[in-house]
């Protein structure tokens, strides 16, 4: 009966513990990927800028405010450049 108990404590603080952290696992997921995103049509923006004239500089800072604000942070650079 006390191994019963203690298998059924255990189950129920690895759920918690899963339940806690799926919330911040899945924000930096969603970081990681919008970063990377970011980061393709940065380097995009780089390679088509001869011809367009358009240029966005390739730095972290643009990054993580492209990654974080998207098209309003993409107008927000443009302003910028």
């Amino acid at each position: 009966m006390e191994r019963i108990m203690l298998s059924f404590l255990a189950a129920v603080f690895i759920w918690a513990c899963v339940n806690l952290l799926a919330g911040p696992i899945r924000k930096g997921v969603r970081f990681v990927s919008r970063a990377a995103l970011a980061g393709a049509f940065l380097y995009f923006m780089d390679m088509i800028s001869v011809h367009t004239g358009i240029s966005l500089s390739f730095n972290v800072i643009s990054l993580l405010v492209l990654s974080v604000l998207g098209i309003p942070g993409l107008i927000f650079l443009l302003l910028l450049g």
